[in-house]
């Protein structure tokens, strides 16, 4: 099984078709599984209120499972500062991924934030899908 955390800017570039979209949209689709934070799903919602696409936006939510942590996700932040500072939005999607992810290694980070991805790959993520 082929399993995906997706970060705002892998959905924003598909959506619009931004930074090689239409690529990255045909290789997202072969997931079985996409989760990300509900933080996603705000992002996102807010991109496409700006680039006037609202009503299209649901579409490319739907395949996203959200993750909701019920703990207190310090012991993740941590680990993710650990290895280098990072800004909150990014910090927080590394940090949710952690939480889901015993093994990292067997899942894919998809970002085209080029200092969380690189963040992700030292934290143990796939992270190569261009």
């Amino acid at each position: 099984m082929k399993i995906g955390y997706i970060d705002t800017s892998v959905l924003v570039a598909m959506a619009f078709d931004d930074a090689g979209g239409s690529f990255i949209g045909r290789f997202v689709k072969t997931f079985d599984r996409l989760y990300s934070s509900s933080l996603l799903e705000a992002e996102f919602f807010s991109a496409a209120k700006r680039e006037n696409k609202l009503a299209e936006a649901a579409q490319f939510i739907r395949p996203v499972r959200f993750v909701y942590p019920d703990i207190n996700l310090t012991r993740y932040h941590r680990q993710v500062l650990n290895e280098s500072p990072i800004e909150g939005s990014a910090l927080y999607h590394l940090s949710c991924a952690l939480y889901l992810f015993q093994r990292p290694q067997d899942v894919f980070f998809l970002s085209l934030h080029p200092p969380q991805a690189a963040l992700a790959a030292r934290l143990g993520f796939q992270t190569d899908f261009m």
